[in-house]
């Protein structure tokens, strides 16, 4: 263009245009959503949202549209030099989203694989942070390109798919028994099947566990490891009634919407009355779901039993000033269960994973060196035309990391595979977990130290004395890194009202740092990339896990121009 407008020839001009792309293609497709072009009565284009954030946030995505009139011809092109009058387009708000775009690969990539080695109607997957519902990743089949829009459904399959979720509603059933202060978890029955009679048809209706056979006589406990139905059935007779499940599910956030920033979120449904109905009910058939409501009612367990809202958006600022007119951040919804609940749901959902004596059906699930718990769950598919069961299943995980403090969250599920014989979730879940656990780092933090209750609350060491501060945190444990030979602190990471525990670093950049390199090998992926932001130089980083290799070498001065190149890789 330019060098055409240097030529200065006669009857050349241009006009400018725009157009929504989405560079990544198909990736978080159903989160961001598309936008599709119209017009108004004046016929001038203008973008609308129509799907996924672009579609909830439409009025602070648009903007202002701008024209302009200009003299044509009779053929209606536009003449070269002729008059022109213009307004200028105002853009419209930014919107950042807490997905990291790390984690979304790992589960872009396991879900195209459950997807391509089951062949099932769809498959889904999302991970959460535990402490504050953030939403880190989400993906799901069928997907579609933004670009192109070949979809075949317009529902969130995260907010508007309902399902029969299965055996990971035992989660919160044995939460409400629990919470009833009536369970006891060494209560022995003989799991196999239970009867129960209609008393106004005398229709004899059974709960089979899974197994067909049971296990004989077996406790509670046991029976949430090994997903025992007529478990449930036992303790709805005995330890809480229907209308205690019924409130516990509501109070838990299922049968309503969670609010999400997405349109068309559905509620699902939990209703139930008869003495059958509730026992299923109780172990999640006849009842419907989302999957957004699970990761919402999960965060009730790694947070002391406070259950959090779940958000997508991170923040949203004025694209001029670019001055934050919204902070998303963790919210409490309600408190729905107590400490001791909490604990002792931890404990039952490690023996459904851990357990090595086979009494557990996440076994599959097991990782050496990550502690992680979970619920395993098959829930029959209803036939609604036929008006039954058919023998054809969704299969679902509900999990989260460490256990004793656990940080992700992560749900995942598969509808109607080519066949039951295989688990297509555990290999790329598992994959998943494992991806993120060495990207955070999560395996590897001082457990000593969290569990002796060692943490400090991050103060602002802006402007304070640097000899000072440093003597102050090496006190404490806490290992400092200082950049630069300043006499005062200009930048600091962690930032202020973070928690930090014993042997962590803290980066201190002073008022005189020259960039000159630090010794970052044993750095983990989060703390090598929290100081060179801090530093301000140009840097690549290539696998996860810890700094094993750097390009420029401790003690050289970085230029604007230099790019520091570092490798890692996992630590063992």
């Amino acid at each position: 263009k330019d060098k055409i407008e240097k030529l200065e020839l006669p009857g050349i001009d241009f006009i400018k245009s725009y157009k929504r792309y989405y560079p990544n293609g198909d990736y978080a497709s159903y989160t961001l959503g598309y936008t599709v072009k119209k017009k108004d009565s004046n016929n001038l284009e203008f973008q609308v949202g129509e799907l996924g954030i672009e579609g909830y946030y439409d009025e602070v995505l648009k903007g202002k549209t701008g024209y302009v009139e200009y003299e044509k011809d009779k053929y209606g092109y536009k003449i070269p030099n002729g008059r022109e009058y213009k307004i200028d387009a105002h853009d419209g708000d930014n919107i950042y989203l807490t997905i990291d775009s790390n984690i979304q690969l790992f589960v872009e990539s396991a879900v195209k694989n459950i997807q391509d080695t089951s062949s099932a109607e769809w498959a889904l997957m999302i991970v959460a942070d535990a402490k504050t519902g953030a939403i880190l990743a989400n993906s799901s089949t069928p997907s579609f390109d933004p670009n192109l829009r070949n979809m075949t459904s317009y529902l969130d399959p995260f907010v508007a798919n309902t399902y029969e979720p299965g055996s990971t509603m035992k989660i919160f059933t044995y939460m409400c028994a629990i919470e009833s202060g009536n369970y006891k978890g060494d209560t022995t029955y003989l799991s196999g099947s239970k009867s129960f009679t209609d008393m106004k048809t005398n229709k004899v209706s059974i709960i089979k566990d899974w197994n067909k056979k049971g296990w004989g006589v077996i406790t509670y406990d046991q029976g949430f490891a090994l997903s025992s139905n007529t478990a449930i059935a036992d303790i709805l007779e005995t330890t809480i009634n229907k209308d205690n499940l019924k409130s516990c599910f509501t109070k838990y956030g299922f049968g309503q919407k969670t609010g999400y920033t997405i349109k068309g979120e559905l509620a699902g449904t939990i209703e139930f009355n008869y003495p059958i109905e509730v026992a299923t009910a109780g172990y999640g058939q006849g009842i419907t779901t989302t999957p957004m409501q699970h990761i919402q009612a999960l965060t009730s367990l790694a947070n002391g039993g406070k259950m959090l809202k779940p958000y997508i958006v991170s923040k949203i600022t004025d694209s001029s000033t670019n001055k934050t007119l919204y902070e998303g951040k963790r919210e409490v919804i309600n408190t729905i269960a107590s400490i001791e609940t909490v604990n002792k749901l931890k404990d039952l959902m490690a023996n459904v994973v851990n357990n090595r004596n086979g009494t557990g059906t996440g076994g599959a699930y097991r990782i050496e060196g990550i502690d992680l718990i979970a619920k395993t769950g098959t829930a029959q598919i209803f036939d609604y035309k036929q008006g039954k069961y058919l023998d054809e299943y969704i299969y679902s995980f509900s999990g989260m990391f460490p256990k004793d403090d656990p940080e992700v969250i992560i749900y995942t599920a598969l509808k109607r595979p080519k066949d039951s014989a295989t688990n297509y979730l555990a290999e790329p879940t598992k994959e998943v977990i494992k991806n993120i656990n060495n990207y955070l780092n999560i395996d590897n933090k001082d457990v000593v130290s969290k569990s002796s209750n060692e943490e400090y609350t991050v103060k602002s060491y802006s402007s304070a004395n640097t000899a000072n501060t440093k003597k102050e945190l090496e006190n404490m444990g806490i290992n400092v890194v200082i950049l630069g030979d300043g006499d005062k602190i200009i930048k600091q990471y962690p930032s202020q009202d973070n928690i930090i525990y014993k042997g962590d670093r803290v980066f201190l950049l002073t008022n005189n740092y020259d960039k000159r390199v630090p010794n970052l090998i044993g750095y983990s992926y989060k703390e090598v990339i929290s100081l060179l932001k801090l530093m301000d130089i140009n840097y690549t980083i290539n696998g996860n896990g810890y700094v094993y290799e750097q390009s420029i070498l401790e003690g050289n001065i970085i230029s604007d121009e230099d790019n520091l190149v570092i490798n890692l890789k996992p630590k063992y």
